[in-house]
């Protein structure tokens, strides 16, 4: 049984569409920019990853594209972040012990 799309469900995927294509309600749909999770990508391409359409094989998370090349190094770059995030919160910790006067740990 086919179903009918109501207005609102075009309009959401008009939404979609011009997000997809990264442009805003008031701008002129001529060019596409851009978008960072969603990509255009040719046939061939897609025959070429075995059909795969799971969108990890043709967008890089805004994270990813920050670390080097390659699965060691992107891996390598995301532990050296996390050590630095926990270095940040034993400071954080530090401080706010200092603060309350608990420095020896107890609270």
């Amino acid at each position: 049984m086919a179903r009918r799309l109501t207005d609102e469900n075009i309009d959401l995927i008009c939404s979609l569409f011009t997000s997809w294509r990264g442009i805003s309600s008031d701008e002129d749909c001529h060019e596409p920019r851009d978008v960072s999770w969603c990509r255009s990508v040719r046939q061939d391409d897609i025959a070429r990853r075995g059909y795969d359409l799971g969108p990890g094989s043709y967008v890089q998370t805004p994270f990813a594209a920050l670390g080097p090349a390659g699965a060691e190094g992107q891996h390598q770059f995301a532990k050296d972040a996390l050590y630095e995030h926990f270095d940040h919160t034993a400071r954080i910790s530090q401080r706010l012990r200092h603060v309350l006067g608990t420095e020896d740990g107890s609270w």
